[in-house]
């Protein structure tokens, strides 16, 4: 046992240790590393596993694999994790959700105008609803990947503590919400497991006051309403991503949601804005347009990706709901769609059109992809966006990169490196690891299987280095 506990120091060691950064890991240290970093704790000398890997020549790939699978969620229609006192089971899951939770941009829901509106959004809607499509995917045997931005229903978090009394928020009781008892908290803790929000599971009746001289306002409102594509439909990533004031509304020029379409482009193409060439930009370039945007190259570089996209939420205004204080003054932020009845633009509008929020929502994915080719797809609503995203190659580069950056801790620039505007150069260590990201997308585009995806970069060569790579082989 000495022995072996001295191996699992030396394990750590190595990472840091200048004389042995080119050391090859044996099998046990291999597992060590994948053990530590699925779980965040230090495996033990006594691991059963540990020992297999030792004593009985298992494959180490395999044996973490192992404590991966224990993270499944096996029971109650695949919606939880089979033994939820499993302490490694347990740390799986809340590893890799936190993990994904990095993914996003934009964690905060911002204010449209009510601080009470906003504790009582927060107390109610979980935070971290887009990461739970991400977890799900990994966890839910048969589910895949690109259902993350194809799927129709909201997700909630199954968690250690389900609608406590307080919101995690505000610290406020049901009592202090518009909704009285009915009030649904999200829930705290560890996380088990993630199913769907039912269709009408969420709608709640509503009554409060906004003047002591007025009668109450009253009504139902839908929770958990989803707007297809994925986590791109859920109302919390709206609220956190379109950050507009209440009664926004779009104008086709300088009102569009346009900080919507820059968190998509970061949060599932791994690209930050222009992702599109100077000569891409300029056939939308129009020098009489009263929109500033409009008559600089520079400018629409940005604004014909951005505008464009974000078009598909063209018809989305935020709403409040909140009374008096002495009436319970936690209510509800909301993004609720206008009626469509207007005809559509004929192109991208030049000057502001006061009824652009009005007609139908189409919009356009439009960027340079990895390979320096122009995307310029049609889209019209979040589901249809989705669709246009998930086709893509760079779209599991994507997660590839993000799952490469965690376990081989290397970032990868996937985005158009023979732009000859961005003055992008690339090593031949940057050049060795892209194209190794470039494979493990394709594979998982091939497999729909994160979890293929992390058993894949567990048996990559540079993983098995202690160095993960760092220096070219």
């Amino acid at each position: 046992m000495k022995y072996l506990r001295n191996i699992l120091i030396l394990a750590v060691s190595t990472l840091f240790t200048p004389e042995v950064i080119c050391q090859t890991l044996n099998n046990v240290q291999l597992f060590a590393r994948c053990y530590s970093q699925l779980t965040q704790m230090t495996v033990t000398a006594n691991h059963p596993q540990m020992l297999a890997v030792r004593d009985n020549g298992k494959d180490p790939v395999t044996a973490c694999m192992e404590i991966f699978d224990r993270a499944l969620f096996t029971v109650n229609n695949n919606t939880r994790i089979e033994d939820i006192n499993d302490e490694e089971a347990v740390a799986v899951l809340r590893t890799m959700h936190k993990f994904h939770t990095t993914w996003f941009d934009v964690k905060d829901s911002p204010g449209a105008g009510s601080g009470a509106a906003t504790q009582g959004t927060q107390d109610m809607l979980d935070g971290e609803a887009p990461a739970l499509h991400l977890t799900r995917a990994l966890f839910k045997p048969g589910t895949e990947y690109k259902t993350i931005l194809t799927g129709r229903s909201s997700l909630k978090a199954l968690r250690e503590f389900m609608d406590p009394d307080r919101g995690a928020n505000s610290n406020g009781l049901k009592a202090d919400n518009i909704f009285r008892a009915t009030t649904p908290h999200t829930g705290v803790g560890e996380l088990r497991g993630i199913r769907g929000v039912g269709a009408s599971e969420l709608i709640r009746s509503y009554s409060f006051q906004q003047n002591t001289a007025l009668p109450p306002v009253t009504g139902t409102v839908n929770l958990g309403t989803h707007f297809g594509g994925g986590l791109l439909g859920e109302q919390i990533y709206l609220l956190q991503n379109i950050g507009q004031v209440r009664d926004f509304v779009a104008n086709g020029a300088e009102k569009m949601p346009r900080k919507l379409a820059r968190g998509i482009y970061n949060d599932m193409l791994c690209r930050t804005l222009p992702v599109i060439r100077t000569e891409d930009a300029v056939p939308f370039v129009v020098p009489e347009s009263p929109v500033a945007f409009r008559v600089s190259s520079g400018c629409v570089r940005c604004h014909a990706s951005m505008d464009r996209t974000s078009a598909v939420a063209r018809n989305f205004i935020y709403n409040l709901k909140t009374g008096l204080a002495a009436d319970g003054n936690r209510g509800f932020e909301l993004v609720e769609p206008q009626t469509v009845n207007k005809p559509e633009e004929a192109t991208w509008p030049t000057a502001p059109d006061r009824s652009y929020s009005r007609r139908p929502s189409n919009g356009v994915l439009y960027f340079r992809n990895y390979r320096g080719q122009l995307v310029n797809e049609n889209v019209n609503s979040l589901a249809s966006l989705g669709a246009a995203i998930v086709d893509q190659d760079d779209f599991y580069a994507c997660a590839a990169k993000r799952y490469y950056n965690y376990f081989i801790g290397v970032d990868v620039d996937i985005g158009d490196i023979n732009d000859p505007a961005a003055g992008i150069w690339l090593t031949d260590k940057d050049t060795f690891h892209r194209n190794k990201v470039l494979q493990l997308g394709t594979g998982l585009k091939t497999s729909q299987s994160t979890r293929a995806l992390i058993e894949a970069i567990f048996r990559l060569p540079s993983y098995r280095r202690s160095d993960f790579g760092f220096r070219l082989p």
